[in-house]
């Protein structure tokens, strides 16, 4: 196979058709976003950032901005390509982002969270007033499955001591489960990621929330530690859940 014929299969042709990943370009994409974990974390040493509650408001509203403006390519809004899907938007979103959070830490760092959570919310607002719900009963179906999951997980963690930082990850990626499996269940939906669509293909869409507890639990255990650098992953994996969760939940109330 030729070179422009390997990046145009593995890259370009699952942007194009909206067929998912597979391993080769979830392989090129995590190995990215590991180098850019890596720089942003030694970025924000450099400042002097810490990764507390303040940052993780000033970052939340663009986390959830990516998901909402995917969600506009999904409908048609935008026009499908590069720079409107992953890993494009997140290009054209999240990096600004990062420099614009980073650089009104510089400049103000008692109140640069309450900046970037103006700055983002405000862009939420813009994206969201585009959308047109249609579907709330998929809203329901998602919100009773986090709460019915969400229960033995809470009694679990309670006997196992687990709160924080932690069960906030756990829940996220638990709501992120319900939104996978109501539209996997009962509205035809197609699961993207290589791993969990193999797993889902010979058993079923709810097998989300052990897959989840399993995988994010094991993650969390060797994230022990209240040092900066387990807090900012913490802080990624909660990212990972949540960004994912909003898309898959807009998706299904606007019915696209």
């Amino acid at each position: 196979m030729a070179s422009g014929d390997f990046i145009y299969h593995y890259f370009i042709e699952p942007i194009e058709t909206g067929s998912g990943y597979n391993l080769v370009n979830t392989t090129a994409y995590a190995s990215f976003l590991l180098l850019s974990l890596y720089l942003i974390f030694k970025l924000s040493k450099k400042l002097g950032l810490s990764w507390d509650l303040r940052a993780a408001l000033a970052f939340l509203p663009f986390i959830a901005l990516t998901s909402f403006s995917r969600v506009l390519t999904d409908a048609g809004i935008y026009e499908r390509g590069f720079w409107t899907v992953t890993p494009g938007i997140e290009l054209l979103i999240l990096l600004p982002s990062i420099f614009l959070v980073f650089s009104l830490y510089y400049f103000s760092k008692e109140n640069y969270w309450k900046y970037a959570l103006v700055v983002g919310t405000v862009g939420c607002v813009v994206q969201l007033l585009r959308l047109r719900p249609v579907n709330f009963n998929a809203l329901f179906l998602v919100i009773s499955y986090f709460l019915l999951s969400s229960l033995p997980l809470l009694f679990l963690s309670s006997k196992l001591k687990v709160g924080g930082l932690d069960l906030s990850v756990l829940l996220v990626h638990f709501f992120d489960a319900s939104a996978t499996s109501v539209a996997l269940r009962y509205f035809n939906y197609f699961e993207q990621h290589v791993f969990p669509r193999f797993i889902i293909s010979f058993t079923f869409p709810e097998v989300m929330f052990p897959l989840k507890l399993i995988v994010v639990g094991a993650i969390l255990y060797f994230l022990r530690g209240e040092d900066e650098q387990t807090r900012f992953l913490k802080l990624v994996v909660f990212a990972l859940g949540l960004g994912p969760g909003l898309r898959d939940t807009l998706r299904l109330v606007c019915g696209v």
